[in-house]
């Protein structure tokens, strides 16, 4: 967020696109669980800045970070759940307005309402903002795991804004 905290006071409109598919089956999505718009995905959450140094470290642009196995499982706000099977329209259970339209990609794209959040963000210097996609594969698995339980996902988050003049996106 220091890169943005110009912005402080003039934000208007904040929402985070979440960008979801299920990879083809080439590359290993090849469980009938895989839904083709969202793939493995099961729900986004948000995480307040106190969370932040409970949190496992960032990967980084293009990868991915894999909790092990003892690892506490990080406990967050539930924004919403990823609709399975997928629909266009309003997430029922949203904790802030979202909406779901088909993606140009194959996949969905998921528009949240996050002006609260970025506002708060901003107004509290907080060094950032962090959001986490949970699998349908956490947790207990019925039988035995083998390689038919693979629902590669490609997942895109951005934060768009608008503002008196500027914008981050």
């Amino acid at each position: 967020m220091t890169s943005v905290a110009a912005l402080r006071g003039l934000v208007t409109k904040a929402e985070l696109i979440v960008t979801t598919r299920a990879l083809p089956a080439s590359v290993g999505s090849t469980s009938p669980a895989c839904d083709s718009k969202t793939g493995g995905a099961r729900a986004l959450f948000h995480f307040g800045p106190a969370a932040a140094n409970s949190l496992p470290p960032v990967s980084g642009l293009g990868t991915l970070t894999r909790l092990p196995p003892v690892a506490p499982f990080p406990v967050g706000n539930a924004a919403y759940t990823f609709l399975r099977p997928w629909a266009a329209g309003n997430v029922a259970d949203a904790a802030n307005p979202t909406t779901t339209t088909a993606g140009g990609n194959g996949g969905a794209v998921f528009s949240t309402d996050g002006t609260s959040q970025a506002i708060a963000a901003l107004n509290g210097k907080f060094a950032g903002m962090s959001w986490m996609i949970a699998s349908i594969f956490e947790g207990p698995l019925a039988g035995p795991v083998t390689n038919a339980v693979d629902c590669r996902t490609s997942c895109d988050l951005r934060l768009h804004s608008r503002s008196s003049g500027h914008g981050f996106g």
